[in-house]
């Protein structure tokens, strides 16, 4: 019995031209869905990968919204006069799963066990999209958006979320990759890192600016952080409110000290930063004199010989 697609000519899509000519020849959620689901498997060509990576942050912008976000004025105004609700809900899906499939082909550790914060090549593909990153993981209304609001419940979610502290890392890790990215990359990384602080306070992890990933070489550098940095943190200290005892509601606090005390997570970061700074700086001065001293002990032993 002849099988029943035997008889047909059933060919891939040639590459990302081909499917986006698709996507836009298409209607329903199920071919955009199914679109999506093999996007990242269509051969590209040079500077077509970053283009693929745009379009599916774009369509992946909001997913974890109301529906409310996937309506037009038009829209909305009908369901205002009690016309039928839209296809919003279709929108919605569809935007989700550009979201998957990005947490499962781009965001996804390429080495789950590996130390290393991304390889050479992630690393290049993460500097030509790196604006588009930051605008699509930014800050709004209080927490970073595009991230799913039910992180314990989301695997992906989780993908994600460890996706935007590994490339928060790279804000003080890009110089490592000096042989895979260009300088002026490297510098758009460090450019960064007033943003990447943010990031973190948004996500209630200052405190990874205290580990190796952050201080790399923070038993030889005086600082562990720079300087913008740090300011940064400590505007984000002095802004941020806190509850004082004895006091009725939450407020700005008027000292570092108050903030400390207080339990302000940045705070206590941005303390522990500023006492290692000063006794890297009185380790490092030892050290030199030192140094000195040896050399002196060296050349008197020449003189006296």
């Amino acid at each position: 019995m002849l099988h029943p697609l035997a008889a047909e000519e059933i060919l891939p899509l040639e590459g990302w031209t081909q499917w986006l000519e698709q996507w836009k020849a298409t209607k329903t959620a199920e071919e955009r869905h199914g679109l999506l689901h093999v996007g990242f498997d269509v051969r590209t060509k040079e500077g077509q990968y970053a283009e693929r990576i745009i379009f599916f942050l774009s369509i992946a912008e909001g997913h974890d919204e109301l529906y409310l976000h996937f309506r037009t004025e038009e829209e909305i105004r009908f369901i205002n006069s009690g016309f039928p609700k839209t296809n919003s809900e279709a929108r919605k899906r569809v935007s989700r799963k550009a979201f998957d499939e990005l947490c499962m082909h781009f965001f996804k550790k390429e080495i789950p066990d590996s130390k290393a914060i991304f390889t050479a090549w992630k690393v290049q593909e993460i500097s030509v999209v790196l604006e588009e990153l930051l605008h699509f993981f930014r800050i709004k209304n209080g927490r970073i958006y595009n991230l799913p609001l039910t992180l314990e419940k989301d695997h992906n979610g989780e993908i994600a979320k460890e996706f935007l502290i590994n490339l928060i890392k790279l804000g003080w890790n890009a110089p490592q990759y000096h042989e895979h990215i260009k300088p002026e990359e490297i510098e758009r990384f460090e450019a960064a890192r007033p943003t990447f602080v943010e990031m973190l306070c948004t996500l209630h992890r200052p405190d990874l600016l205290l580990t190796h990933d952050f201080c790399h070489g923070m038993f030889r550098a005086p600082d562990p952080i720079d300087g913008v940095s740090f300011a940064k943190l400590k505007e984000i200290v002095m802004s941020k409110e806190i509850h004082v005892p004895y006091e009725d509601g939450p407020r700005p606090p008027r000292s570092m000290a108050e903030a400390v005390a207080c339990g302000s997570r940045e705070a206590i970061v941005l303390q522990t930063l500023a006492i290692r700074a000063s006794e890297f700086d009185r380790l490092r001065r030892i050290a030199e004199l030192q140094e000195e001293q040896e050399r002196a002990r060296s050349e008197l032993a020449k003189l006296e010989t």
